[in-house]
This record gives C-alpha cells, structure tokens and sequence, in this order.
C-alpha cells in the first residue's frame, strides 16, 4: 500500500471532513469570529486529521508489510508457527483471523503428512528386514547346491538384494543425522572391503580394479560411506564399454579434506547429462541405453554426502570414462 492508494481508498471521508472545515469556517465568519481565529482554528483542524490519517496510514502499512513477510516465508517453511500481533483496526483484525486460521489448518495437515511419512518409512523399512531372511535363505540353499545354474541365480539374488539395501538407505536417508556415527576410519580397508564385496561381479565383467595411495585416515560414518561406494562401483561396472575394463582408486589430501578419486575408462556421461546426474530419478541416455537403470543412486549419495558434510563431485566425457571424487574431512 502506497500514499497514492490509501488517499484514494480515503476519498470520501477526506471529501467530507473538507466540506466539514468549509462549513465551520462559515459558520464562524457568519458568527463574526475574526479572520485570524479562523485561519488558526481551520488549520489546526487541519493539521490534526493529517495527523490523525499519518498515524492510521503508518499503522496499516507496518502491518500489511509484516503479513506479506509472513505469506513469503510460508512457501518455504514446514510449519507456520509465527504471524503478526493483532492490530487495531477492523479491517486488519479481518485479515489477522483469516491468516490465523490458515496457520492452524496448515499445521494440522503438516502434522498428519509427518507422521503419515513416518510410518510409511518404519514400514518400509520392516519390510526390508522382513524379504532380507528368504533372500538369505535362498543364498544358504545356493551355497549347499553349486553349480552353474545356482550361480546365475545368486548374480539375480545380489541385484534384489542390492535394490532392497536402496530401499532401505532411502527410507533412512531423511534421518540420517539419527543413525550414523562419525569416526577415525581407515580410507584403505573401506575401499578394499567393498572391492571384496565385488570380486566376482568384477571378475565375470572382466573390469580390474586398481588401487593406490589410500594409506589415509579419514572421519566418516564405515556404514553409509560403504554404500556409497558400492553404488559407484555398480555403477563402473554396469556403464563398462571394453573388455580392459579398469576402476582405480586413488586419494590424496588437499586443504582441510583426503580426496578419493574413483576413475574409469567406461561409456561415460553425455554432456547434457552431466549435470543433472544427482536428480532424483534421472536415468539419462545410459539410463535408457544399458537399462536397469533407476536413477536413485547418484541421488542417494549426493544427499547422504551432503547429510555428512562430505563432498560429491563427478567429471565425465562421454566415450572415455567417469571419475568420481568424494571430500573427507581428515582425522
């Protein structure tokens, strides 16, 4: 609201206090008041109700300006807990009630969709422990029945197993802060366990792993740093392009942080593509060229990376391979 608009909101009611001070100053001059007595009587009047319709435009404005703050703020906030004191004018106590209401509705939406989220995610993530005992079974039973077949069915068994620990990681990831701890861990043996974890699925893509430098300590959480590096070697594996396929793995300290490289000679990232890999569900031309692709885990690691205060960073050329590099805080 600016002085032009409210003056013109004010019209009528300045119209007739004019006609009002017109009147009186007839009146007073048909009275046979002195010229003088009212000049200053009409003035004074005058410079009152300016006064008077100074404070009220101040008033309204202050108020105004802190609601419309309150309405900008309520697109980005959770919850709508703070809104401007009541005010003292009619049209004002108005808007104060409609915007308390808003507040209160808000809330109690916000508080069913939370606690609705909730339990989805305590679901889910039974659900996860639940089909982990057949898998596990199924595994057993493969170990006690070698064989070509059987082999082949436990590569399909690591791919659902692999499938549920995302499900699990991101029902998690919201509260991540809740389930982690950070500590001394040896860069090395968390490269080195994953790449065990690995060692047949990289053996039977004819992909080598390489290894150097990595002699660092480092403070993370062993558990969710371990997933991520599994879906970045997944992902080495899935996206090869030749048979001397290889994905090493190096580190070096830089400032405050130990950075791990993990690079590869494989398909690579297309140019268009490179910079929206983090997106959720975003699968990209690899996505839709090698399949089985669901666009989650470049997404996973960036927010548990940027959960842990870890840095995430890819550079790609399409054709010639990818590396990734991921910022741990020294220990």
């Amino acid at each position: 609201m600016n002085i032009k608009t409210y003056l013109k909101e004010k019209g009528i009611r300045i119209f007739f206090f004019m006609c009002v001070y017109a009147m009186a100053g007839a009146f007073m001059g048909a009275a046979g008041v002195s010229l003088p007595v009212i000049c200053i009587t009409e003035i004074t009047f005058f410079l009152t109700g300016c006064g008077d319709m100074l404070y009220d435009y101040a008033k309204r404005v202050r108020y105004y300006r802190e609601m419309r703050d309150t309405i900008h703020a309520f697109s980005k906030m959770t919850s709508l807990l703070e809104i401007p004191p009541e005010p003292r004018f009619w049209d004002g106590l108005v808007m104060h009630s409609l915007l308390e209401e808003l507040r209160n509705n808000f809330n109690d939406q916000m508080a069913g969709q939370i606690r609705s989220n909730r339990e989805y995610r305590q679901y889910i993530e039974t659900w996860v422990h639940e089909i982990k005992l057949p898998i596990a079974a199924a595994q057993l039973l493969i170990a006690n029945h070698p064989g070509q077949e059987t082999a082949s069915i436990e590569e399909e068994l690591k791919k659902i197993e692999a499938y549920v620990q995302q499900v699990l990681y991101y029902a998690r990831s919201e509260g991540v802060e809740k389930d982690y701890l950070i500590s001394a861990v040896s860069l090395k043996e968390l490269v080195l366990k994953e790449l065990s974890d690995h060692a047949r699925e990289m053996l039977e893509a004819n992909v080598r792993p390489a290894v150097e430098n990595l002699d660092y300590q480092i403070l993370a959480d062993s558990k969710w740093c371990g997933f991520i590096l599994r879906q970045i070697i997944s992902n080495s594996i899935k996206y090869r392009s030749r048979k001397d396929a290889v994905v090493s793995f190096t580190a070096k300290e830089k400032g405050e942080r130990i950075w791990l490289v993990i690079a590869d000679n494989g398909a690579g990232i297309p140019e268009q593509d490179l910079e929206r890999v983090f997106e959720k569900g975003f699968t990209g031309e690899n996505g839709r060229e090698y399949g089985a692709s669901t666009g989650m885990g470049l997404y996973l690691c960036k927010k548990l990376c940027d959960k842990m205060e870890m840095e995430l960073r890819i550079q790609s050329v399409r054709g010639k391979g990818t590396q990734v590099m991921i910022g741990f805080q020294k220990a």
